[in-house]
């Protein structure tokens, strides 16, 4: 597996879809934290204020931020698509034979863009809000490393089920559509209507959507539901893509 990830950062730093996208994080970074806009608030818990926001509440904004997790998420799509418009699937997948590595490896291109785009959210912003607009803020560092790590770990989550439509699908349309539906507290809402307005159950409370919107910005007891609900639905996700890759050696 540590071969393959050598491979998959070497083609990550070589496509044309990462620069464009490092290109496209910078400017929108940039923008969204320049004085002249005047408040960002573009999902149902996420909201930053860039008259008199600070650098602190904007490290906890974009995380939550549809603009940030739809970027890495088209990247991480698109990537997992050239795999099977390349053909480099039918020339690696096959000889790997431990399949939980391969669906794992994958995931870690998920990871690797989430990181480099939560780098340059953080190096832009702090020289936009920071340095030139002098709003540093206070900010508790382990407490954030514990968020952050969180938001990823739930994010992932949702990586892992993008990955599974790119195998069901071999396209990357599906997996669009559920960028969209994620990121937006679309297809959170569908959840709420079935389960709350229709059965009277409130599921939707444990939805990765929900939790990573209502996560304390400080250490609390919340964050024991958010972890164990997040790794049961990464393990879930893990566990399809490595049946389906499995299935994939038999056809």
């Amino acid at each position: 597996m540590l071969n393959m990830l050598r491979s998959d950062l070497y083609r990550i730093l070589h496509i044309r879809s990462f620069k464009i996208g490092v290109f496209i994080m910078s400017i929108m970074t940039i923008c969204l934290t320049m004085p002249s806009v005047n408040v960002m608030s573009n999902t149902a818990f996420a909201n930053y204020d860039a008259q008199i926001g600070n650098f602190a509440e904007y490290l906890y904004y974009f995380p939550k931020s549809a603009i940030f997790m739809i970027i890495v998420m088209l990247m991480y799509v698109i990537y997992l698509n050239e795999e099977y418009t390349s053909g480099f699937i039918k020339n690696v997948y096959p000889y790997q034979t431990d399949k939980l590595k391969l669906s794992i490896s994958r995931l870690l291109i998920f990871v690797i863009y989430y990181i480099v785009f939560s780098f340059i959210n953080i190096i832009f912003s702090l020289i936009t809000v920071g340095f030139i607009q002098g709003r540093f803020g206070t900010i508790s560092i382990i407490d954030y490393i514990i968020y952050y790590v969180i938001q990823l770990l739930l994010a992932t989550a949702v990586g892992s089920f993008l990955e599974l439509f790119i195998h069901l699908s071999k396209k990357n349309i599906v997996s669009t559509i559920l960028i969209f539906l994620y990121t937006f507290g679309i297809l959170f809402g569908m959840v709420y209507i079935f389960f709350q307005e229709w059965f009277n159950l409130s599921v939707y409370e444990n939805a990765i959507y929900y939790l990573s919107g209502t996560l304390p910005y400080r250490i609390s007891d919340v964050y024991l539901n958010t972890i164990v609900v997040g790794i049961f639905a990464l393990g879930i996700g893990v566990l399809l893509n490595m049946v389906i890759l499995k299935k994939k050696d038999l056809e």
